[in-house]
């Protein structure tokens, strides 16, 4: 097993499957977007967040909602379908 070294610790090294050598390659040659939050973002977020009422969500959430909706993403990058239920796609439903 390949192993690559942290400190003193060894930890084995897993190959990197499709969908996160697309995401990887994509930050390597500056696909991604970085957007600051601004105050507009934060209460588009906040509008979302407490309109939903979940107490499996929280702002931080609504808050990557809200970048994606601004900057009109593909999609998200996470496993939670709660991002469906906001009219956008994950990672994982495109790639």
């Amino acid at each position: 097993m390949n192993r690559v070294g942290r400190g003193d610790r060894n930890y084995p090294r897993y190959p990197i499957g499709a969908p996160a050598q697309k995401i990887i390659d994509g930050v390597k040659e500056h696909q991604f977007i970085i957007k600051p939050i601004d105050q507009t973002t934060i209460e588009n977020a906040a509008h979302a967040f407490q309109s939903e009422g979940s107490e499996n969500h929280t702002l931080f959430d609504a808050i990557v909602a809200a970048v994606a909706k601004e900057t009109n993403a593909l999609a998200v990058f996470s496993f939670d379908a709660w991002y469906k239920t906001q009219g956008l796609a994950l990672a994982s439903d495109i790639f």
